[in-house]
């Protein structure tokens, strides 16, 4: 949203939660409710979530005569339903974009199915007539999977203007030393991660540490039951974001197999940091092995055992092509001027 924001020639005022997803804990130095300009066309106010109901919503949306609502959620009733109800029932009428973020992927409606089909039947009212943002042609047709009738804008996720300085790390073969940042979620497939981790052979000098948050319940007990198995993999919680980068320098190669992704913020960044990565193929970041960035193959043991003992065979001097690869990749995306003119496009 950032680097949309700083693309589009608007004026925005953002609403969004005082905490991270998952989480209880208020940002640092934030007082819920100010207004806070964080950039030149961008205020920031952020609340707590159980505070946006139909009478605050209905509020801030009364205060200003606005053009454009952007909606960065499907699923959300607080950041969703409730304002497009009230866009619906008080005769307000600002051009609606809604962005599903993935959320109509297979993978992703597997996750509380019932609860999602609900949903959609029940308030497909709500969503006709809004724009939506598709950020790959894939997302396109999931959406006009479930509204036919639905105008799309396919406009790709903005990558960051300023990447990660890049860092390289010492490569040993027969040693692979993995990360990811991802909550600890089903479909982000971090169980069948850990899995496949502890089952490499023995004689591997494998480790994989876990950054993201940690939601309670059944799925966590089973991700720690798991990691407990062998002494190859730490779930390490939440980190700040300003310590990422420095966190790459302690590894070699991004693992995240996950079920979908309709872009991958930490992808990215894992590239841009002159990490190879090791994903599924279901997200936009394809054919990375013919550009030696690494590997999006089909969700199986057999598939990511090949790409996981391949990444840790490696010398210094063949990682560090797979290295600059994986940046070089990463630029290629970052530097195409059709990103921002069909975010720009959304707005117009």
């Amino acid at each position: 949203m950032k680097n949309l924001i700083a693309a589009v020639p608007c004026d925005f005022h953002v609403y969004t939660r005082i905490t991270d997803y998952h989480s209880t804990a208020p940002y640092i130095g934030i007082v819920e409710g100010t207004f806070n300009k964080v950039s030149e066309n961008c205020t920031v106010v952020y609340v707590h979530e159980d505070r946006m109901n139909v009478r605050s919503v209905f509020s801030i949306l009364k205060k200003e005569t606005y053009d454009h609502i952007y909606l960065n959620s499907l699923f959300s009733v607080r950041f969703t339903l409730i304002p497009l109800l009230i866009c619906r029932t008080h005769g307000l009428n600002p051009e609606v974009i809604v962005a599903p973020r993935g959320m109509l992927k297979s993978g992703a409606l597997t996750v509380k199915p019932w609860k999602k089909t609900v949903f959609l039947k029940l308030c497909k009212f709500l969503y006709s007539g809004v724009t939506w943002h598709a950020t790959n042609e894939q997302e396109r047709r999931e959406i006009l999977g479930k509204f036919p009738k639905a105008k799309v804008i396919v406009a790709p996720v903005i990558p960051s203007s300023d990447p990660p300085k890049p860092l390289l790390q010492e490569k040993v073969p027969g040693r692979l030393k993995l990360v990811t940042f991802s909550r600890i979620s089903s479909e982000k497939g971090i169980l069948e991660a850990i899995r496949w981790v502890n089952d490499l052979p023995v004689e591997l000098d494998v480790c994989f540490d876990i950054y993201g948050a940690m939601p309670a319940g059944e799925y966590l007990d089973l991700c720690i039951k798991e990691a407990e198995k062998a002494n190859r993999v730490s779930l390490k919680g939440e980190v700040n974001p300003a310590q990422i980068t420095g966190i790459y320098s302690q590894y070699e190669v991004f693992f995240l197999p996950t079920w979908g992704e309709n872009y991958g913020h930490a992808i990215a960044e894992a590239l841009l940091s002159k990490k190879p990565v090791i994903i599924s193929n279901r997200t936009p970041w394809r054919n990375l092995y013919e550009s030696k960035a690494g590997f999006d193959v089909e969700l199986g043991r057999e598939n990511i055992f090949d790409a996981l003992i391949f990444m840790a065979s490696l010398n210094q001097e063949t990682y560090q092509i797979w290295s600059e690869g994986a940046f070089a990749y990463a630029q290629k995306v970052l530097n195409d001027p059709f990103v921002v003119r069909a975010n720009q496009s959304l707005f117009e």
